[in-house]
């Protein structure tokens, strides 16, 4: 049992051993077309594209109207602040989340522990865990809803596939 947990150990060494390097030289790190922030806040510009997968770890992201992210994003411990387009899935983990009024997620959208109020549009599944959420009146929910130990606050207006009595698309686990 003791030589296995060594092997872990060196395995693990191994694995970070090149991400230690890469971060001497600041907290981003490029991987294939897309980018990991580490402690650093992103900030689109209007009318900017990032292409690649967005990561972000102890920062907030903010994308303006008319910015676009082709790729996924990933933000953990930070708030995102989207008006703009992400061309893939969103997942924000422990951080607050605002998909405001015309914006756009081509994906599935994944939202844990925060506040989340939601006005755009996404075109995937929308899963809450352990958060609450708002879904305002222009807000489209085009793939299905799962709430799992969080809250549903539901305006009069939004757009979903199903009724809100159609208790088979809609999960709700306590």
């Amino acid at each position: 049992m003791r030589k296995k947990g060594l092997w872990l150990g060196v395995l693990l060494l191994l694995l970070l051993l090149p991400a230690s390097a890469a971060f001497a030289d600041g907290p981003r790190l490029t991987i294939d077309d897309g980018g990991i922030f580490v402690d650093e806040d992103v900030m689109l510009e209007p009318g900017e594209v990032y292409n690649g997968d967005l990561g972000i770890f102890n920062g907030d992201l903010s994308m303006p109207q008319g910015s676009v992210v082709k790729g996924d994003v990933f933000v953990t411990n930070g708030d995102v602040d989207v008006a703009g387009r992400i061309d893939g899935s969103l997942a924000v983990i422990s951080g607050d989340l605002v998909l405001e009024q015309g914006s756009v997620v081509e994906g599935d959208l994944f939202v844990m522990s925060g506040d989340h109020e939601i006005a755009g549009r996404v075109s995937g599944d929308l899963s809450v865990m352990f958060g609450d959420a708002e879904l305002r009146d222009s807000a489209v929910v085009e793939g299905d809803l799962m709430v799992l130990s969080g809250s549903l606050e539901r305006a009069a207006g939004p757009s979903l596939p199903f009724s809100m009595d159609q208790r088979r698309s809609i999960r709700s686990v306590f």
